[in-house]
């Protein structure tokens, strides 16, 4: 399975996860992940029980320290960019 590992910032361009693709972002507070096409599955691995699937035209706000993992159930493509800051 292919692996894609960020340092610190996951990238900001669209990403091409194929269907049993890996993409691990090691640091995803203040984050959040968009799916355009296709289905993922993603963990949130710090003490998160929760399996998300997001289809395409789903978003999802990274709110947890630990890793995250995004498998890609059939080919998917994706953006991970910084979250927008939350209106008061």
């Amino acid at each position: 399975m292919p692996i894609f590992s960020s340092a610190t910032k996951a990238p900001t361009h669209l990403l091409l996860l194929k269907a049993g693709g890996v993409l691990r972002i090691d640091e995803p507070v203040g984050q959040s992940i968009a799916v355009f096409d296709g289905t993922v599955w993603l963990t949130q691995v710090d003490d998160d029980g929760r399996d998300v699937f997001l289809h395409g035209g789903d978003t999802f706000d990274f709110d947890r320290d630990g890793p995250v993992v995004v498998e890609g159930i059939d080919n998917a493509q994706l953006i991970v960019w910084p979250a927008l800051a939350k209106a008061a």
